[in-house]
């Protein structure tokens, strides 16, 4: 389930809702460290591919989460 939750950060049609769900499991306290300790690497390929790639829509949405949910928290 992991696999594709964190690629599909990466689909137009549903980066919006997964990245409020990745939001959420790396948020979660009882959650966020075994899933950073699981999905690290997953993570960063992913965001290669979405960075990569041609869909603006979905570099725009994860930009936008890093800034309002990420960097805000720093």
């Amino acid at each position: 389930m992991k696999e594709y939750l964190l690629v599909s950060v990466c689909d137009s049609e549903i980066c919006a809702d997964s990245t409020y769900v990745l939001h959420n499991f790396l948020t979660a306290e009882n959650l966020k460290y075994p899933v950073y300790g699981e999905t690290k690497d997953l993570l960063v390929k992913s965001l290669e591919l979405l960075y990569c790639g041609e869909s603006e829509v979905c570099k725009e949405n994860f930009r936008s989460y890093l800034l309002d949910k990420v960097v805000s928290r720093t």
